[in-house]
């Protein structure tokens, strides 16, 4: 009787132990899947007024994660007349219901001068006409379903009105 009771609650520890694992692994595979790869669109277009000046697409490939996701990163640089950054850095987290969270960082730079740009009016300020320096810096926040278009963000340039707005697309890769 002295080893039958160790041997009984062994088995039963044992035999609770292999049904708790066989639940997680039933959960996890017929749970969300902790991990996707994204395609993600960004569109920059400026207005003035209501006239479109331009529209600039950027697209990002990333793999989108229920926790500590790898952020898709873009670099663009210019160095011309007129020099010309772009730096967008996106996070994309998967959700439980299939939603993805976005977390976005864009930062824009520019340099131009007043004489140079034909698009910019002549009180644009300078100094001994030297160039402009205009930056923009935005973190903004979206959540998106498969296929779902939003507007990220949108700012007026204080110097020409120019708006410019952000539109995000979010699109699972299967």
């Amino acid at each position: 009787m002295k080893t039958t009771l160790p041997v009984a609650t062994l088995l039963a520890a044992l035999l609770m132990t292999c049904a708790f694992a066989a639940a997680q692994d039933q959960t996890k595979s017929s749970g969300q899947p902790t991990k996707s790869h994204v395609r993600v669109d960004f569109v920059l277009t400026e207005y003035n007024g209501q006239q479109k000046v331009s529209s600039l697409p950027y697209t990002m490939y990333m793999e989108a994660a229920s926790t500590n996701p790898h952020p898709g990163k873009l670099r663009i640089r210019d160095d011309f007349h007129v020099q010309v950054e772009t730096d967008i850095d996106c996070f994309a987290y998967l959700n439980q219901d299939g939603t993805f969270d976005l977390t976005t960082n864009l930062n824009r730079f520019s340099v131009y001068s007043a004489l140079d740009g034909q698009s910019e009016p002549a009180a644009v300020p300078t100094a001994n006409d030297r160039p402009v320096n205009r930056m923009f810096t935005v973190e903004f926040d979206l959540g998106l379903r498969d296929g779902e278009t939003m507007e990220g963000v949108s700012a007026t340039d204080p110097f020409n009105g120019h708006v410019l707005k952000i539109s995000v697309t979010l699109h699972v890769i299967k």
